[in-house]
């Protein structure tokens, strides 16, 4: 069943933390992001696992997919079926975070000793090569390791198509030379909730 309501921040990073303590690898964590962004979605949209599609009679993944490529979920209109795919409103492209986390062997409590957030460039005009490739189907991309989120939005004008600065939220924070979760009076969780939420709805204002 389909989950509507939002999650809070405590929520959210409860299960980052167990997909962590309990399986650790990427696609792990597929099913979390894609049902949390799912709260985000009008019934216009939804929200597809396609990691592991192949090409084949009944199922056309260049629709979405450029050679060589395959992000991990895709964003699409309600109408989309295996059969039927259709072309995004947005790629999402989703990486294990580079984390290492103890657990109180009593209270179960998460402490963070070290986070390196992903890059969403690899230097200052270029982007990483998995991400840039995506823009072949669709204009939005989320790129995000679960606790880093970056937002890329490609705009087009009468002569020439351009990217803009893309925009991160980070889930954590550091504190002198630790990291650790948000504190209670960060408006981070909400901003980038309601950003996700606008963020969606510029995809398939702009969708062609």
């Amino acid at each position: 069943m389909r989950r509507t309501r939002l999650y809070s921040y405590d929520e959210y990073m409860k299960e980052v933390f167990q997909v962590y303590k309990d399986e650790r690898l990427e696609n792990y964590y597929y099913s979390l992001i894609k049902d949390f962004l799912l709260t985000f979605c009008s019934d216009k949209a939804k929200v597809v696992n396609v990691s592991g599609n192949h090409q084949t009679n009944l199922h056309d993944r260049k629709i979405y997919a450029d050679k060589g490529e395959l992000q991990d979920l895709i964003i699409v209109p309600s109408e989309y079926t295996y059969e039927q795919p259709m072309r995004p409103f947005i790629s999402v492209e989703i990486k294990k975070p580079s984390i290492d986390i103890d657990f109180d062997s009593e209270t179960g409590k998460a402490e963070i000793k070290c986070y390196n957030s992903k890059k969403v460039k690899i230097s200052t005009d270029n982007l990483n090569g998995q991400v840039e490739v995506q823009f072949a189907k669709t204009d939005c991309i989320i790129f995000t390791d679960c606790i880093s989120w970056w937002f890329l939005e490609r705009e087009h004008n009468d002569t020439k198509e351009f990217l803009q600065e893309p925009r991160l939220f980070q889930l954590i924070e550091v504190s002198g030379q630790d990291w650790r979760i948000l504190q209670s009076n960060s408006t981070v969780w909400e901003n980038m909730g309601d950003y996700i939420r606008s963020f969606i709805e510029r995809s398939q204002r702009d969708y062609k």
